[in-house]
């Protein structure tokens, strides 16, 4: 038995643009930072049994990103052994912070890791997780088209820093919901052709 101790950093978008609409899902291009605000995550391989424990939110602990992660990467590795995962939420839940897919990607780099899982193999099936899956793997400031797997990591962009207030109004907001209350009129124009050059443009 194996324990490891892993950090799922939280994702702010620091803009996001729907510039259209393919095979139900709308194609997005997005800057997005990730921030020192996470979900703490006990991860024991080769454990007594399978399974997630949230210790301080009800979240259903079968049928979560975490248990998509571990029964996806199983069909890929030689290993059968068991993975419980216990979580620390501090990431806010239906935020928009990507918690539920920070989650996933940690526990994907950990098992991917030690599994030895192949990176493109990882990013394949991040996207089977979730749209916002992929750009957690990296962690790091990115940005983001299609669906969230075409990636653009931005090593040298050095943004200047933000004190970021998320304050939701009392209620969880579906992403679903909300991408198909968006009027194909307000669609944008994509920047993809005229990417900003000088740090300043990208905001």
């Amino acid at each position: 038995m194996s324990k490891f101790l892993v950090k799922a950093p939280a994702k702010v978008n620091l803009f996001l643009h729907i510039i259209g609409k393919n095979n139900n899902y709308h194609s997005l291009e997005s800057l997005l930072v990730f921030v020192n605000i996470y979900d703490i995550l006990e991860v024991t391989i080769d454990a007594p049994k399978n399974g997630v424990y949230f210790t301080n939110l009800k979240i259903n602990r079968y049928n979560n990103t975490i248990t998509k992660v571990v029964y996806l990467l199983s069909q890929h590795s030689t290993s059968s052994v068991n993975v419980f995962v216990s979580v620390i939420k501090n990431i806010l839940v239906s935020a928009g912070l990507a918690g539920g897919s920070a989650d996933a990607a940690a526990v994907m780099r950990l098992l991917g890791n030690v599994w030895d899982i192949q990176p493109q193999v990882l990013e394949e099936l991040a996207l089977e997780i979730g749209s916002d899956v992929p750009a957690c793997l990296h962690s790091k400031t990115l940005f983001a088209r299609g669906r969230g797997e075409d990636i653009l990591l931005l090593p040298d962009l050095c943004l200047p820093k933000y004190i970021v207030i998320v304050a939701p109004k009392g209620r969880p907001l579906s992403t679903v919901k909300v991408f198909n209350n968006y009027e194909p009129s307000a669609f944008s124009s994509s920047i993809c052709d005229n990417l900003p050059v000088r740090q300043d443009d990208w905001l």
